[in-house]
């Protein structure tokens, strides 16, 4: 006997569910590939290949979390695609993967991960990270910031920073000079601007 309901939406259909069998004129074989490649007559055919089951709402099942929504959902789960799944969204018990050209976005035990085969671009008025923060790279590359950057407490680094000029204290380092210069093993006075 053929399921109701349309190409595009696939009921995870299984043995006990509630339902009926809604009888046609003639077999439904050939509609549903269930049965012979032959047109259907008009005899009436001795067996349920003339009805289709059609799912029937039941009482006990789980509330809705919105009456006003359509809910999808099924004990694994549930996956929307398009027809050559280009685009897909898997929602199961474990998490939430969407994939589509190239990107991949996983929310999964209290984690996102996005992965790209290009690039990812955040853009807003105001970006704001709230945590610990690592940037890796194994190919070698750079972080570069375009930007006036402001840091409002301690940097702290393992490796050397390079800079054309830094001001420190409000002294520019690359040419400031120095008070009580003295000549040889002398100790001069601080930095001037």
């Amino acid at each position: 006997m053929p399921l109701f309901g349309p190409e595009y939406i696939r009921y995870p259909i299984k043995k006990g569910d509630a339902g009926m069998a809604v009888p046609a004129d003639v077999s439904l074989g050939k509609v549903s590939g269930l049965g012979a490649n032959t047109p259907p007559t008009i005899d009436q055919p001795p067996n349920l290949s003339a009805h289709v089951f059609l799912p029937c709402g039941y009482t006990r099942w789980k509330p809705p979390i919105d009456p006003n929504a359509v809910e999808i959902y099924a004990p694994a789960g549930a996956i929307i695609h398009d027809t050559a799944s280009n685009s897909t969204i898997t929602v199961s018990p474990s998490g939430i993967t969407l994939t589509t050209g190239g990107v991949t976005a996983t929310l999964q035990n209290g984690k996102v991960a996005i992965t790209a085969s290009s690039e990812i671009t955040l853009n807003a008025p105001q970006i704001a990270l709230n945590g610990t923060l690592t940037a890796t790279d194994s190919s070698g590359g750079t972080a570069t910031i375009n930007a006036p950057t402001q840091i409002n407490n301690r940097l702290t680094t393992s490796g050397p920073i390079t800079a054309p000029d830094a001001i420190i204290n409000g002294v520019q380092q690359s040419s400031h000079k120095h008070t009580g210069v003295q000549p040889g093993g002398g100790t001069s006075g601080g930095p001037t601007n």
